[in-house]
């Protein structure tokens, strides 16, 4: 959790996440993510996708086979939510095309995911898509499921 977005044009944010994702593959991590889910404010898809690219970009300078996942601010439905859409084309338009999305499917949380909006989705975004199970979840729930 941060209260604030690190942003790609702040070299001193960018910096500040890479001893974090350099120290972690300094000691054999080879799968990273970046979680900008749930972003309240300063939503710029292109500088989300900057950040994550200059982070895969110093990850691969040491291991060519380093894997990204990123979490965009919108991570679940079809892409179908015109509110969401300038956004997803955004990240379509310019992430790394080996980078991996999260996506949970219909909804933040559900029961079920539907093949019809994984497709749509991943169309929207042209990424191939990584299933997160966001249960257990209480972002808006007072106590945890388990």
């Amino acid at each position: 959790f941060s209260t604030r977005f690190a942003r790609a044009d702040r070299t001193a944010d960018v910096d500040a996440l890479w001893a974090h994702y350099g120290w972690m593959q300094r000691l054999g991590v080879r799968w990273f993510n970046v979680s900008l889910d749930d972003v309240a404010s300063g939503l710029d898809p292109f500088n989300q996708v900057a950040l994550v690219n200059e982070l895969l970009r110093r990850l691969r300078a040491a291991d060519a086979d380093v894997r990204m996942i990123f979490c965009p601010t919108f991570y679940w439905g079809d892409a179908s939510d015109p509110g969401q859409r300038a956004y997803l084309d955004g990240i379509a338009l310019e992430l790394d095309p080996a980078v991996l999305l999260f996506w949970t499917g219909d909804a933040v949380v559900t029961a079920r995911i539907s093949a019809d909006a994984g497709r749509r989705y991943r169309d929207a975004v042209r990424h191939d898509l990584f299933i997160w199970d966001n249960y257990p979840v209480n972002d808006d729930r007072p106590t945890m499921h388990l």
